[in-house]
């Protein structure tokens, strides 16, 4: 089988076919633990004081009061997550809620790395395309947005993609983690490439590990000899108090991870 060129990764996933997919070697691993996602020293644990004072404001509202959208009320307004809880109550009663879970999630990963300390300018980009050049051909994946080191912003550290109506293509994620490790492997590092995915209220971390010499074939158009794994955490329904507290609990481990590479 002859490896299409890296490039052609980044087009539409639906002039994806199953060849492509089978040439990359890719080995899923669903509902995997935010620790083998992140690294067990990353993720917080029951006590740490960062975390604990988050996941009091986030684990606030009930399910019924996201549903029936009384966490918009005056009781939350000095709430940090209160914008995460309007969208999330507006995804929960629209039927095309793609706009409201796209501002769901990027409205939560913006508080959050307001109120989590880190070392480098974590920020998110609200950019539709994440513009990019590689092997030597300049292109653009689009996505819902990317969370980013400001000094490097364009080497995305995660990219977010919100799904349309249960439309949900492997493909799409797939290139924006070979995006990532591209970069990576362009500047000869190694590191974890990482999509979050939001389906309605259910947000879902996928990251993959690359190795160098899994890169450097793509990028010379070259058969991997080895296999890309890619690590699903289980989805966590974000209208849950319970799910939304683990959800927090992972995002948190993330923004730590993303905070050393």
């Amino acid at each position: 089988m002859i490896m299409p060129q890296l490039p052609c990764m980044f087009q539409s996933p639906r002039k994806w076919t199953a060849e492509h997919l089978k040439a990359l070697r890719l080995c899923r691993h669903h509902d995997s633990s935010i620790q083998e996602i992140v690294g067990v020293g990353y993720v917080p644990k029951d006590g740490d004081e960062e975390f604990e004072s988050l996941a009091t404001e986030f684990a606030q509202p009930t399910e019924h009061e996201l549903l029936s959208y009384l966490a918009e009320g005056p009781h939350y307004r000095r709430n940090i997550f209160m914008q995460t809880f309007g969208s999330l109550s507006e995804v929960a009663h629209s039927k095309t809620s793609f706009v409201a879970s796209r501002d769901a999630v990027l409205s939560l990963f913006k508080m959050l790395l307001v109120n989590v300390e880190t070392k480098k300018h974590l920020t998110i980009s609200s950019r539709g395309q994440i513009p990019f050049e590689v092997a030597g051909i300049r292109g653009a994946l689009s996505c819902s947005g990317s969370l980013i080191d400001s000094s490097i912003p364009r080497s995305p550290l995660a990219s977010f993609i919100v799904i349309r109506d249960g439309d949900h293509n492997i493909a799409r994620e797939v290139s924006h983690l070979l995006l990532q490790g591209a970069l990576a492997n362009a500047s000869n590092q190694t590191r974890r490439a990482f999509v979050i995915c939001m389906a309605g209220v259910n947000l879902q971390i996928t990251m993959a590990k690359f190795h160098f010499d899994y890169m450097d074939a793509l990028v010379h158009g070259k058969n991997p000899d080895r296999c890309l794994d890619l690590l699903h955490s289980e989805w966590y329904n974000l209208c849950n108090r319970e799910r939304r507290k683990e959800a927090l609990r992972a995002i948190v481990g993330l923004a730590r991870l993303l905070d050393t590479q």
